[in-house]
């Protein structure tokens, strides 16, 4: 049975395996994009205390 069943989805799972590496692609990209503007934010916030503090 695990044998045919193998067999059977071999077809199907190549397009379900393709669909899952493109939702995985998209969500690393978006979850770079987040990342990426975290560091943005984090730098801005950073930058924005820096001068701050010496005027302080």
């Amino acid at each position: 049975m695990p044998i045919n069943l193998n067999i059977k989805g071999n077809g199907s799972s190549r397009s379900s395996y393709k669909r899952k590496t493109k939702t995985a692609v998209k969500v690393q990209m978006t979850l770079n994009k987040k990342i990426h503007f975290q560091t943005i934010e984090v730098n801005i916030c950073i930058s924005n205390t820096k001068p701050k503090s010496p005027i302080e």
